[in-house]
């Protein structure tokens, strides 16, 4: 997990000046023909942002009973248990690292942490839900829905000798999907949107020959632990220890680059092709983050 980025403040002092003045966000003032007479310290800074969005679906893995099945010559009947539960997730990131010729209110460094709303949906895309009204609460993701900054991380302080500029962003997912001939032939990337948040590609990620798999269909796999619930999802198997290491996991896939592009990035692990994650950057970081539900 990377680390914020904490260049030491030098305690350069800003040049000062008497402004009459109207307060504005992030400590900020600007001439208004105003109100109010304060001290400001205006010169260049290093101002750093970054924000980070999730949209998710829930699917299931099932696992098929072989004790529960009913054959003919006219056709077959298979029972699949859901075993788990887990989020299909859509990752969009994005770092600022800029140079601002500006006045503030403060002479030092000036942190705004990173806050999220979520905006849950309690029925699945077949309008289905999973409770009753007093069970679903604040700490439910329920079948689908996104996880939005709602105020971006923000650090200011005063520009120094050997800073630098930078911007990076991302929008990527925590899973690939692949087709492949057979195991030995080198798979080829495959695009995940028509599987995304689909509960017909299970039993298992790309699970040849299973009920539930059809020729041709890619093999879809998920990469990180991704909020799972033992069993049939239920909203009671939800909290909010589990909602926010779902976001912290996020988080750190964006540091360490293990979000995958769509289609995947085909790359070698060892000396085998294989999909490999190849979006994010070091410089978001889940340290950031401040939650408040």
């Amino acid at each position: 997990m990377g680390s914020p980025f904490t260049a030491a403040n030098t305690g350069i002092t800003k040049s000062t000046a008497q402004y009459s003045t109207q307060p504005t966000t992030l400590g900020m003032f600007q001439a208004s023909g105003a109100s109010a007479v304060g001290t400001h310290y205006c010169g260049d800074w290093m101002v750093e942002t970054q924000r980070l969005d999730l949209t998710y679906e829930r699917v299931p893995t099932y696992v098929k009973e072989n004790n529960q099945t009913s054959a003919s010559l006219s056709g077959a009947q298979f029972y699949h248990r859901v075993m788990n539960t887990k989020l299909d997730t859509n990752i969009v990131a994005s770092y600022r690292r800029e140079k601002v010729d500006g006045c503030f209110t403060t002479s030092g460094s000036f942190t705004i942490p990173q806050t999220f709303q979520i905006n849950a949906v309690s029925a699945d895309h077949n309008g289905l839900i999973y409770g009753s009204d007093s069970e679903w609460n604040t700490s439910c993701l329920g079948p689908m829905g996104s996880i939005n900054t709602i105020t971006e991380w923000y650090f200011r302080r005063p520009w120094e000798a050997g800073d630098t500029t930078a911007s990076y962003s991302i929008n990527g997912f925590n899973l690939y999907g692949y087709v492949s001939s057979c195991p030995q032939a080198a798979p080829e990337a495959a695009n995940i949107d028509p599987w995304f948040g689909n509960f017909v590609r299970t039993p298992q990620p790309g699970e040849v020959l299973s009920p539930l798999h059809f020729p041709n269909d890619p093999f879809i796999n998920l990469t990180w632990s991704t909020y799972w619930i033992p069993g049939p999802y239920s909203y009671v198997k939800e909290n909010n220890n589990n909602l926010i290491t779902y976001i912290q996991q996020a988080g750190d896939s964006v540091t360490d680059t293990w979000v995958y592009d769509n289609p995947t990035e085909i790359g070698l692990v060892g000396n085998t092709p294989w999909p490999v994650p190849s979006l994010g950057f070091s410089e978001y970081s889940t340290n950031r983050h401040l939650y408040l539900f």
